[in-house]
């Protein structure tokens, strides 16, 4: 019976990858490593999700949808798409700091290598 049971969570870890989003494999994955646990996990683990809520753009977690800032990152959680666009717009680097941070990563491995040739000897 235990061999039975332990053979039908692949099919939980499935749905609940499904439902949630995640890679099917890695789900299946999933239920065959916890086996019975994986039942438990995926019926207790639905219980608390909130109908009013959505993921942060920028960590991913469970915030309501009316926040205007997300209290795990503490970002500004944009209204719309093209908002987020923009937001990301603000946030990229220039060619001057690419390059500054290029210049100082060459002098650290000049550095690194010398100190390495001078404990060789």
């Amino acid at each position: 019976m235990w061999f039975t049971l332990w053979l039908l969570c692949p099919l939980v870890g499935l749905a609940a990858a499904r439902t949630r989003g995640f890679s099917l494999i890695w789900g299946a994955i999933g239920g065959i490593l916890l086996g019975p646990l994986a039942v438990l996990m995926f019926f207790v683990s639905s219980v608390g999700l909130d109908e009013d809520a959505k993921t942060c753009p920028h960590c991913a977690e469970l915030i309501k949808r009316a926040a205007v800032v997300c209290r795990h990152c503490l970002r500004n959680v944009p209204e719309s798409p093209a908002a987020l666009a923009q937001e990301i717009q603000e946030v990229r680097l220039g060619p001057k700091t690419i390059g500054a941070v290029a210049i100082l990563f060459l002098f650290v491995s000049v550095a690194v290598f010398l100190a390495v040739m001078a404990g060789v000897r």
